[in-house]
């Protein structure tokens, strides 16, 4: 009898998301079943209550993997030796590329999950979200690539202002249309660049 191999934590988990994923946009959220997800992955509803309380908790680490993949480019765009500001803006780019496509589970997310989860998920995203970006501009501040009088306020309003803008692509006339997307995103790139412009160079 042959024994089946016990897959590494992480990647069941993975497998298990990716196939959550691919049944909602096929089926829908609501149509799909904790036994589809386990059919299509090949295991038992047992291992999938092993990895997710719940299936909301399915959209919970969806929402957490996309801030990790934020997190993973903002270190790897600082081992490569780009500016703070190159950096801020490659992010602000890189949420829309991740968020937008996925407006349908962000909305499912804030709708499905109790309001003291949800708080509590918000809350812990944003919280490494804002610390991530205040630490770019507080180097970006003591190379004197950027001014910002306080790293942890700009932090927030950069936020704010994406969060902002992502709202603006559900508006049908928005989400239907690639060329307002991207005039969305210029926008914003554009005024986080100018709002974190170099210093000018001391006169002599």
């Amino acid at each position: 009898m042959t024994t089946r191999k016990r897959k590494p934590y992480q990647e069941r988990r993975q497998e298990l998301m990716a196939a959550a994923a691919k049944l909602f946009a096929e089926r829908g959220y609501d149509a799909t079943r904790v036994s589809d997800i386990v059919a299509a992955v090949g295991v038992s509803q047992a291992t999938f209550f092993w990895y997710f309380p719940t299936k909301e908790h399915v959209l919970v680490a969806m929402m957490e993997e996309m801030v990790e993949e934020l997190l993973r480019l903002a270190a790897e765009m600082r081992r490569m030796g780009l500016s703070a500001r190159e950096r801020i803006v490659a992010l602000v780019a890189k949420t829309f590329d991740l968020f937008v496509p996925r407006l349908e589970l962000v909305e499912l997310f804030h709708r499905r999950l109790p309001a003291e989860e949800l708080y509590r998920v918000q809350s812990g995203i944003l919280s490494r979200l804002l610390d991530a970006l205040a630490g770019i501009i507080a180097e970006g501040v003591a190379r004197g690539e950027i001014e910002a009088p306080s790293p942890d306020i700009t932090a927030l309003l950069i936020v704010q202002m994406i969060h902002g803008a992502s709202e603006a692509t559900i508006l049908p006339a928005a989400a239907e249309n690639q060329a307002t997307l991207d005039s969305v995103l210029a926008a914003s790139q554009h005024l986080i660049a100018k709002a974190l412009a170099p210093l000018p160079a001391a006169s002599s």
